[in-house]
């Protein structure tokens, strides 16, 4: 049903296209409008009352068409749209994977700069211990 309605509405919007085909702007040989005329024909309807009905579809016909080239234009809008939303989904997906690895390079970094920093202060406690070790071989050398 929605495939069938999705046809229909495409079959319309091609016919409301300004240059696609005349006779949906040319309403003279409509049905309304024959129909019109026959019931004049008929002397159901006075001429002044097929006039009033044919300038009110003519007025309707306008609205129709407008209408569905509004609608064409918003659907083209919303595709537009829609092809710029995904772009930026992609764009922050792609950020949010960045952000993802620049974080774990970070935890990475400070790892290793805790280690670093254990490292080096195993080094200035074992520079301390020999310089005071160093201190007590020279005191024992002065004592002797």
């Amino acid at each position: 049903v929605k495939s069938e309605f999705v046809t229909k509405t495409n079959t319309i919007w091609k016919m409301a296209n300004a240059g696609a085909d005349l006779r949906v702007r040319d309403i003279s040989n409509s049905p309304a409008y024959t129909f019109l005329d026959e019931l004049k024909k008929q002397g159901k309807l006075s001429a002044a009352e097929v006039d009033y009905f044919k300038q009110r579809y003519q007025k309707l016909h306008e609205v129709v068409i407008s209408t569905y080239s509004n609608e064409k234009s918003l659907l083209e809008k919303a595709k537009e749209l829609k092809s710029l939303l995904l772009a930026e989904q992609q764009k922050l997906e792609q950020r949010t994977i960045a952000s993802r690895e620049t974080e774990a390079e970070i935890e990475n970094l400070a790892k290793e700069e805790k280690e670093w920093k254990a490292k080096v202060q195993e080094s200035l406690d074992e520079k301390s211990l020999v310089g005071y070790e160093l201190e007590e071989l020279s005191n024992m050398k002065k004592e002797q």
